[in-house]
């Protein structure tokens, strides 16, 4: 009888057949009907292991772990594939925030990398689980469409249909599938209870200063939104470093004022210490007489705690461009200030005191709401259609030792 395969052996095999598949051996050729990705792979390290999601074009969908064990022909379930198809047109939607490959390494314990096969090579992008599974970053739809592929994996197959190619069932239906589960639940709980924190904490700024040290990439950054402004009718009011509860400075902030003098905004945008992307934001805000809120975020993920009452909040994408998100808060305040009147911003003070009446606002509605019944409402807030799913556990994450 020959030995059997050591587990962790064959899963690095079907790894590295992954990332070298070419898509003629499964059938592919580019042609004008299909998209660019015939390939993904999304990996999540973990302090034991990694996790690799593979799917491909043609239907063939694999899970398993770096120590072994996991699931391949996931495929055959047609709620599988029908999540794996819309992880595939998501990497294709996301294709710009990838960057050519020329190695393929795993990615170390809280990191997620992904890696998109295409007609023209190899594109490859990293970011932290963490910021991935709040939504705080650009490809955390990447990221949470690839979750649906691994829940509809973990509903669909049982351990009676995982093959015999010196896989074993157990890791990923016992020990190792809970480990994964209950780490990305305290990371989520984490994220939100740092949200909940900053919900209730002022914020203080000040002019920036020699001790201040600007990126060149933010430099550019502020530049590109200037003149952006500039076109649409903007006036920019100065730049404000905004401080940390420590005072230390989280970076410039660019503000801004509309020609009514009844829109104000301000532009921001964050280098990843890594690779040194850029990830712009832009928030507008107006107020109305009658002390009613408009928040529009062009930028960013759009996640966010329960809003109070009074807040009418919505976020566009960057890509929407700053016309369009003009356009939407406008949109917002004409709809909801009927018998009221929107307070003119005349100077960059007038506009952080807006912005500070807006936060007093939402701190002192979060004072007078049942503890239990907010909890509820941020984890809805921020989980969105993932609370039936996840939202309990993260509760009872958040609340561990409250009681």
């Amino acid at each position: 009888m020959s030995p059997k395969p050591d587990p962790a052996k064959v899963a690095q095999q079907l790894r590295n057949a992954a990332i070298s598949m070419k898509p003629a051996e499964l059938g592919l050729a580019p042609t004008t009907a299909l998209p660019h990705v015939w390939g993904l792979l999304m990996e999540t390290g973990h302090p034991e292991a990694v996790a690799s999601l593979a799917v491909f074009a043609e239907g063939t969908t694999s899970l398993y772990f770096s120590t072994g064990g996991g699931v391949i022909g996931a495929g055959q379930h047609e709620r599988v594939r029908s999540a794996a198809r819309a992880f595939l047109a998501s990497a294709e939607e996301n294709l710009a925030r990838l960057s050519s490959a020329a190695s393929a390494p795993l990615p170390r314990p809280g990191r997620v990398r992904f890696y998109a096969q295409t007609f023209d090579g190899l594109l490859s992008a990293e970011a932290d689980e963490q910021e991935l599974g709040l939504g705080r970053h650009p490809l955390s739809v990447l990221f949470h469409a690839g979750q649906a592929v691994i829940t509809e994996v973990r509903h669909n197959v049982s351990a009676g249909a995982i093959a015999q190619a010196g896989l074993d069932a157990s890791p990923i239906i016992g020990a190792d599938q809970h480990a994964e589960t209950k780490r990305h639940i305290e990371s989520l709980a984490s994220g939100i209870d740092t949200l909940r924190r900053l919900a209730t904490q002022r914020t203080a700024y000040r002019a920036p200063g020699g001790q201040d040290a600007v990126p060149p990439a933010t430099q550019e950054a502020l530049a590109a939104a200037s003149q952006e402004l500039d076109k649409e009718g903007m006036t920019v009011l100065g730049d404000r470093m905004e401080l940390q509860a420590d005072g230390t400075a989280v970076g410039p902030g660019r503000w801004f004022i509309d020609e009514t003098a009844t829109i104000c905004g301000r532009f921001s945008a964050t280098v990843s210490k890594t690779k040194g992307t850029v990830t712009p934001l832009m928030m507008l805000f107006s107020e109305a007489s009658s002390g009613e809120f408009f928040l529009t975020g062009r930028g960013g993920a759009g996640v966010a705690l329960a809003k109070p009452p009074k807040l009418f909040r919505e976020y566009v994408a960057w890509s929407d461009g700053l016309g369009r998100a003009l356009d939407r808060h406008k949109a917002a305040t004409a709809a909801a200030t009927q018998t009221g009147t929107l307070r003119r911003v005349d100077a960059l003070d007038d506009a952080l005191d807006l912005l500070a009446r807006l936060r007093k606002s939402g701190s002192d509605w979060r004072s007078l709401q049942d503890p239990d019944v907010l909890l509820e409402l941020d984890v809805r807030a921020v989980l969105g259609k993932r609370y039936d799913e996840l939202g309990p556990q993260v509760i009872r994450a958040l609340t561990r030792g409250r009681r």
